[in-house]
């Protein structure tokens, strides 16, 4: 007759208490990612806008959202014909050129939106601006702190 070996229950215990040691890591260890920053906000009380430069702000940021969204849903199309063309292997180069340049047009796009607020600061206003815009342009780009919003979307 064999003997049941002891540890066969031990062992199916230890994998289950690992098993659990680890979907609780997994669950509960993660770390939170840092509070997202109101550029919009940030800005408004960094540069300390009136009522009058926040409207005009608020409306310079409708617009240049509505340019960049239009161009973001280009780019969108271009890289679906881009990837469309993957089975041929080639043909990609004029779009990969066109994708080029409607990025091109959404940093053109920003740069005048940012143009446009600093000409709207007066100049004590603009000295902030110029020392801030660094830090508010970081929180744009990708894997940099992005502000929460709901057209906002990672950038201004």
């Amino acid at each position: 007759m064999n003997p049941k070996p002891n540890w066969l229950p031990a062992a199916v215990v230890m994998l289950a208490v690992v098993n659990l040691v680890t979907l609780g890591l997994l669950w509960f260890g993660r770390p939170k990612p840092p509070p997202r920053r109101d550029a919009r906000g940030f800005l408004v009380s960094e540069l300390q806008l009136d009522a009058t430069q926040v409207r005009r702000f608020d409306s310079l940021r409708r617009v240049h959202f509505a340019e960049v969204d239009s161009l973001h849903d280009e780019m969108h199309r271009l890289k679906d014909a881009l990837f469309a063309r993957l089975p041929l292997a080639n043909g990609g180069t004029a779009i990969a050129d066109s994708i080029g340049n409607v990025q091109a047009g959404i940093e053109r796009s920003t740069f005048n939106h940012f143009a446009a607020l600093r000409q709207l600061c007066n100049p004590q206003q603009q000295q902030s601006f110029d020392r801030v815009i660094n830090d508010v342009l970081r929180t744009m780009r990708p894997g940099g702190e992005k502000e929460s919003g709901e057209r906002e979307r990672g950038r201004e």
